[in-house]
């Protein structure tokens, strides 16, 4: 009971980091590379493609209660230059749960044949679940166990900005962008939940070493209004647009690696593991992700995919 106790202590602290002000309220991924549009809406719609996702995410295997996040991201473009999005999330870190659904509009503008520019805006609804009575309470005067479970809810939006060409990826999105507050049912922690907006900026670089290897180095950097800051250098290297493998050092945590498959550049199949950070001297354990998603191109009268981007 002692262990299970110590546990769940932890598992606040880290239901604190992951959702509090202090830190990052939104999930992190490994996977910006293979879907952009997963920190960006700006990408909705990028190729004429229709792009489905399944992401899954579990942080911290030596802890209870360690944040898990589940994702499916869906993008297609309409017209020659408005794409559509819909992300739905869930996600779930010691007592607090959260479940969002929101959906992107974009806009490519092209500059010239070889370099275009993006817009994207992103709208939805995201519900916030702090479950007391899963909690093991010790103080039965505790107020945010004597309140029970609540639920709140509240509008969020992000933006971005993308420019792209043949070899380059850059952009800026900002999650979170109104700081909307979340409204509890009852209790008195209402009115105190505020989501904070953050930042994004992501820049990656496509070298091809020879007619079946691309190297393709990438630089992500987080922020919050708090101050907090973390980046993240990633060197991926992919062979006949079929199999990559990447190697991530993430600032304030440590190092990761990921492997991806894609078979007739159809179907992929992505596996990231990082390694295990310490808190106070807590070992929290790996983490690990899974991607599986699914790209259905436009084909020209040759039979090459359309890119009606720089069109």
């Amino acid at each position: 009971m002692k262990k299970t106790i110590q546990l769940l202590a932890v598992s606040g602290l880290i239901a604190g980091l992951a959702f509090e002000a202090g830190a990052q309220q939104i999930s992190l991924t490994n996977f910006y590379n293979q879907n952009p549009y997963s920190i960006n809406p700006a990408y909705a719609g990028f190729d004429d493609c229709l792009e489905v996702y399944l992401d899954y995410r579990t942080q911290w295997a030596n802890i209870a209660g360690a944040p898990k996040d589940g994702f499916l991201y869906v993008h297609k473009r309409f017209s020659k230059r408005m794409g559509l999005g819909l992300q739905v999330k869930t996600a779930s870190a010691g007592l607090l749960g959260q479940n969002k659904i929101s959906g992107s509009y974009a806009y490519h503008l092209p500059i010239n044949e070889k370099h275009n520019v993006h817009f994207g805006l992103t709208v939805g609804v995201l519900q916030q679940q702090f479950k007391a009575d899963d909690a093991f309470g010790v103080d039965p005067s505790d107020d945010a166990l004597a309140a029970g479970n609540q639920s709140a809810m509240a509008f969020t939006s992000d933006v971005g900005l993308m420019y792209s060409s043949e070899k380059v990826r850059a952009g800026v999105a900002i999650p979170q962008l109104f700081n909307s507050k979340l409204n509890y049912d009852n209790g008195p922690v209402a009115n105190k939940y505020l989501l904070k907006s953050h930042f994004i900026a992501f820049g990656s670089y496509d070298h091809d070493v020879n007619e079946s290897i691309v190297v393709q180095p990438s630089l992500v950097y987080r922020a919050t209004q708090t101050g907090f800051g973390q980046v993240d250098a990633n060197l991926r290297a992919i062979w006949k647009k079929m199999v990559g493998v990447g190697l991530t050092y993430r600032t304030n945590y440590g190092f990761g690696a990921q492997f991806d498959f894609t078979w007739k550049e159809t179907y992929t199949l992505a596996y990231a593991y990082d390694l295990g950070a310490k808190i106070s001297g807590v070992s929290l354990g790996g983490t690990h992700q899974i991607l599986i998603g699914v790209k259905f191109c436009k084909k020209n009268k040759k039979g090459a995919e359309a890119q009606s981007t720089s069109e």
